[in-house]
């Protein structure tokens, strides 16, 4: 069994509970939904990495702007959910983590949180 790491990404993903993370991916939906009028479905897969995408966000500061771009084209119908994925592989080259961390929380959130599978962006 695996260590819990408490620090760097992983330690910073854990400190979150099932209802912060599912507070957090409402309210980023409904306030990109509103505003650009546009419903996505992800996936689960997809939408995994999206709520991936906004821990990052919260945890590496200079990658905000990037995330934000990226997550906007998505609700734009301008990303579908491959061209996210792709696109944030860009983002992790340069953000603060590794590609194994990146993957990792994937793992995390299929372990610990099934609540996904049912979220609207699914």
């Amino acid at each position: 069994m695996k260590n819990i790491n408490t620090r760097g990404f992983e330690g910073f993903y854990r400190k979150y509970s099932e209802k912060d993370l599912k507070k957090m991916m409402d309210e980023v939906y409904d306030a990109l939904h509103k505003q650009f009028k546009s419903e996505i479905s992800l996936g689960y897969d997809g939408c995994k990495e999206l709520l991936g995408a906004l821990l990052l966000f919260k945890y590496d500061k200079k990658m905000e702007e990037k995330i934000t771009i990226g997550i906007c084209k998505l609700f734009q119908n301008r990303f579908d959910c491959l061209d996210f994925s792709e696109y944030m592989e860009g983002v992790i080259e340069y953000s603060e983590i590794t590609m194994e961390e990146w993957i990792d929380i994937y793992d995390y959130l299929e372990r610990n949180h099934k609540w996904i599978e049912n979220h609207r962006c699914v």
